[in-house]
């Protein structure tokens, strides 16, 4: 049985911090720095970017040794969630 991104990714919540964790981890090119940006542990970053990969049913992030790579399919859409994230930062922030 398939789930459903709603059951993947839990409430909208869930898919924002995904997004942020997501957009930290491309810019630090690892899910550490993902994790010491947002304070939190490299598994609660790995889970919840695994959980988005899931919902959108393609890999974001090539997992190595040395740190993460970029997939092909990842790189437009990081640039199209940026926005996404920082519009809904500064709504909850003004």
């Amino acid at each position: 049985m398939v789930e459903s991104p709603e059951s993947t990714m839990g409430d909208d919540m869930d898919k924002l911090r995904a997004l942020e964790y997501f957009i930290a981890a491309a810019d630090g090119a690892s899910l550490s720095a993902a994790a010491r940006h947002h304070g939190v542990s490299v598994a609660a970053v790995a889970k919840l970017v695994s959980s988005l990969e899931m919902a959108l049913k393609f890999k974001l992030l090539e997992r190595r040794a040395q740190g993460i790579v970029l997939t092909a399919a990842c790189s437009a859409y990081l640039e199209s969630c940026r926005p996404l994230v920082a519009a809904w930062w500064w709504a909850c922030n003004r």
